[in-house]
C-alpha cells in the first residue's frame, strides 16, 4: 500500500508531559511528499532527501523476519509453554485434571465456566496475560467437549475472559502504565 497511499508528513513538537519530554504530532500539519518511484526503488530500496520511497521488494520480504526477530521473546514463550504442555498432555497430567475438574463440576457447567473465566481474566488484569494462553486452547476446547458444548465454546473460555481481563485491566503493565 506504500505505492498506493499518499505520502505526507505531519510537523512535530516536543513538550513535557508529566515530566517526560515527548515528541508529539501537531494536529492539522500534514502536509503531502512527492515519491518517487523507480526500478532500483521497486527491487532494492532507496532513500532520497525530501521524498518518500515506497516499500521495496527487499524491504517487504525483510520484513516478516524483522519482526519475528524483534517479538522473538513472546515467539519463543509459546514455544516453550507449548512444549511443557505437550509433555503434560504425554504424560496424562492434563487429561487426568480435566477428569478432576468435571468431576468436580459434574453438575454445573455454568459454576465450572464462571470459574475458569475468572481465573483466566484474572491473568488478563493483573499480569497482562494474553498471548501465554494460547496453549491452553486445546485444553480448554476438549473441556467444552467434555460439558457437552461445541468447539466455539471452548474458544470463548479462553478468548472471551482473556480479552475482558485486559481491557479491564486493574495492574496489567501493557495498559495501565501506557494509560
Amino acid at each position: 500500500l506504500t505505492y498506493l497511499v499518499p505520502s505526507g508528513e505531519y510537523q512535530r513538537e516536543t513538550r513535557d508531559i508529566g515530566g517526560h519530554e515527548r515528541t508529539i504530532v501537531k494536529a492539522g500539519t500534514f502536509q503531502p511528499v512527492d515519491k518517487v518511484i523507480t526500478p532500483t526503488g521497486i527491487l532494492l530500496g532507496e532513500e532520497i532527501t525530501g521524498k518518500a520511497t515506497p516499500v521495496s521488494l527487499i524491504g517487504f520480504l525483510r520484513a516478516i523476519p524483522r519482526g519475528m526477530e524483534e517479538s522473538s521473546d513472546i515467539i519463543f514463550f509459546i514455544f516453550i509453554i507449548g512444549g511443557v504442555f505437550g509433555i503434560f498432555q504425554a504424560t496424562g497430567v492434563i487429561s487426568a485434571a480435566i477428569q478432576r475438574l468435571m468431576a468436580i463440576f459434574r453438575r454445573s457447567d455454568t459454576l465450572l465456566t464462571i470459574v475458569i473465566m475468572t481465573v483466566l481474566g484474572a491473568g488478563g488484569s493483573l499480569l497482562g496475560m494474553g498471548e501465554e494462553f494460547i496453549p491452553l486452547v486445546p485444553i480448554f476446547l476438549r473441556v467444552a467437549r467434555e460439558m457437552g458444548y461445541d468447539r466455539i465454546y471452548g474458544l470463548a473460555l479462553v478468548i472471551g475472559a482473556w480479552g475482558v481481563g485486559f481491557a479491564a485491566a486493574t495492574t496489567n503493565p501493557f495498559t495501565v502504565s501506557i494509560a
